[in-house]
């Protein structure tokens, strides 16, 4: 009886006038949940193969991962998995949705991954975003780091959000049961609503012009995964805001366990020119110094419209601090 109510699906779908009304989400789920698969790229063609448009084939990429694969909780007593040695040479994205799929669990960056890979197979970009995302019961006192996986894809001519992880449920109270609860909330998500949880270390993933305060950053400024290489130590300012007006001269410093060597530490690849949108006020700063010392000095005259400063080394981002507006003493009082 499923199978005939599958052919009559797809039916439908496939014999619809060029000029009808995009798919509803509905039948597209309706197909997307059927389908089976344990490779990238025959998983693709099956969720994509009765849909035209870029639009709808997300939806049926994002709708398989967020209904099939649950969210792994590592245990420290776990065995150690043998390493299949048939990834050898894989792209990392394909690597880890082969392992995922295998599974059909993983972590964030999993479910990430797979979706990048079946997008990759159907024709449509995906990137994956590294960012901090905040829960309702967490400190807002802890160092702001990258914690959380999501993806932006592009189709129609502009680029949306979306997060398979938090759409396919949630952790049950502080247990380790995974709860399957899809959220349909999470798929192409408004960027406005997005940023109030998901915060990208690339803010040019916000989407957004203007990049919305973060209240951790009173306590530290957001270190980005770069950063981790770098070991930085101390960082000053030590506060991840800055109140300061255009023409003031700003002075940072970032303290490493050990001087950076010229041939230890590879920076991240750069991003090609044309991928990504528009980049929010953001300057970028580069260390009067960054090989043999242990502390990096950046200086910085600041400029009109600028609201956010982060410091490199290496060519690679590691540190973003906020600029507030300093309020001017009104001269009548």
């Amino acid at each position: 009886m499923r199978f005939l109510f599958v052919l009559l699906l797809i039916s439908l779908i496939v014999t619809r006038p060029a000029a009808a009304q995009r798919v509803s989400d509905e039948l597209v789920d309706a197909h997307a949940v059927t389908v089976t698969g344990d490779r990238p790229d025959t998983l693709a063609a099956r969720l994509t193969r009765p849909f035209r448009t870029d639009r709808e084939k997300v939806r049926a990429l994002f709708r398989w991962v967020a209904h099939y694969i649950a969210y792994e909780v590592r245990s420290p007593r776990m065995p150690k998995q043998v390493r299949d040695t048939a990834w050898d040479g894989l792209p990392l994205d394909e690597r880890v949705a082969y392992a995922t799929l295998r599974r059909r669990s993983g972590v964030c960056e999993g479910f990430a991954r797979l979706f990048n890979t079946l997008c990759h197979y159907a024709g449509i970009r995906s990137e994956l975003v590294s960012g901090y995302v905040r829960n309702d019961d967490d400190r807002t006192d802890r160092g702001v780091l990258p914690n959380h996986s999501w993806n932006a894809v592009y189709f129609d001519s502009s680029w949306h959000l979306l997060d398979a992880t938090w759409a396919a449920g949630y952790m049950f109270g502080n247990t380790s049961d995974f709860v399957r609860a899809y959220d349909n909330f999470y798929f192409l998500t408004p960027p406005e609503k997005m940023i109030r949880n998901h915060y990208p270390e690339d803010f040019r993933w916000t989407l957004m012009k203007t990049v919305p305060p973060l209240r951790e950053l009173r306590y530290h400024p957001f270190r980005t995964t770069a950063s981790l290489k770098y070991r930085i130590r101390q960082t000053l300012p030590a506060s991840g805001t800055i109140t300061a007006v255009p023409g003031d001269t700003l002075r940072f410093t970032v303290e490493l366990q050990a001087p950076v060597r010229p041939d230890a530490i590879a920076p991240d690849e750069d991003d090609p020119k044309d991928l990504y949108p528009k980049r929010a006020r953001q300057a970028l700063l580069e260390p009067e110094a960054s090989f043999g010392t242990r502390r990096l000095r950046y200086t910085y005259v600041l400029r009109p419209g600028v609201e956010w400063i982060t410091l490199r080394c290496n060519s690679d981002a590691i540190l973003h601090y906020q600029v507030l507006p300093r309020p001017v003493p009104d001269p009548g009082q």
